[in-house]
C-alpha cells in the first residue's frame, strides 16, 4: 500500500467519478476515501492528492477539501467535463497553482491512464506541481 499518496472523491460526484476514483486508486495502490469523511489536517502527511470531483453550477465539487493541504501535489479530475474553469473559481491562486487537473473521458477504465502515468512519474521525481495536466 502506498502510504504517501490518497485518492479522495466529492461525496456529491457522478457515479462515473467514484467509479473511477475506485480505478485510479486500486492502479496506484493506494486508499480511497469519501473527501468529506477526512480531516483536512490528516491529509498534511501525504505528497499527492487525487481528487475526483465534478463540476456544477460553475464550481467544482470537492475543491474545499484542498483549501488548506500542505500536500506536494494536487490532482483533480472529473469525468466528460473540463474541471479548469470551475477550479479557477472555487479556489485561490496559491493553491490553483500547485492543481494538473484532468478531463477524463466516459469510456471505462483506460481512460485513467493520463492520471495514473503522470502521477507515477512525478513519484520518479518527473513532474513540478502546477503544470495543467488536461488529457
Amino acid at each position: 500500500m502506498n502510504d504517501r499518496m490518497i485518492v479522495l472523491y466529492a461525496r456529491k460526484a457522478a457515479r462515473a467519478a467514484i467509479q473511477y476514483a475506485g480505478f485510479v486508486s486500486e492502479a496506484l495502490n493506494c486508499p480511497l476515501l469519501r473527501a468529506d469523511k477526512v480531516n483536512p489536517k490528516d491529509l498534511d502527511e501525504y505528497d499527492d492528492i487525487i481528487l475526483a470531483g465534478e463540476t456544477r453550477g460553475g464550481k467544482f465539487l470537492g475543491a474545499e477539501t484542498l483549501m488548506s493541504v500542505r500536500a506536494k501535489r494536487l490532482t483533480v479530475f472529473s469525468v466528460g467535463h473540463d474541471p479548469a474553469a470551475a477550479l479557477s473559481a472555487s479556489l485561490p491562486d496559491a493553491v490553483l497553482r500547485r492543481v494538473s487537473s484532468y478531463n477524463l473521458a466516459p469510456d471505462g477504465r483506460g481512460a485513467i491512464e493520463p492520471i495514473v502515468t503522470a502521477i507515477r512519474r512525478a513519484e520518479f521525481g518527473g513532474r513540478n506541481g502546477g503544470a495543467d495536466g488536461d488529457a
